[in-house]
């Protein structure tokens, strides 16, 4: 299988994004495995040094099982991204032909991919 990475891979976020990964120590099990503020911010502040900060996400997309993820989607469509890497098995099932609910998402977006970050990485190495 060709990868789909023969080009660069740029990682977009947003002021959701940021907020998000802040209420990551909050979480019971991010505190259980030792995921301090301090590492979290450390996080946010190497994202901000080294990802493409994207000030306006407009609401394009409304995803129908979780409306909390839609940004995800709205922030690949603000940047024509192709690509977006999550393990949330919502958005991953926006690609899913056996989920009725993606018909939309598919016929709207047929060049999104959504792919898991295990995935991303092997499908690199195959590079």
């Amino acid at each position: 299988m060709q990868a789909a990475f023969d080009d660069q891979v740029t990682l977009f976020i947003a002021d959701f994004v940021i907020s998000e990964i802040r209420e990551i120590p909050n979480k019971p099990t991010p505190a259980k495995a030792g995921v301090t503020l301090k590492k979290v911010e450390d996080l946010v502040q190497m994202l901000l040094a080294k990802a493409e900060f994207v000030s306006e996400v407009p609401p394009v997309f409304i995803h129908p099982i979780d409306p909390d993820d839609s940004d995800y989607v709205n922030l690949a469509l603000a940047v024509d991204a192709k690509l977006i890497v999550s393990r949330d098995r919502h958005l991953l099932n926006l690609n899913n032909p056996a989920k009725p609910w993606s018909a939309n998402f598919r016929a709207r977006y047929p060049d999104m991919r959504i792919i898991s970050a295990e995935r991303l990485l092997g499908e690199i190495r195959q590079g």
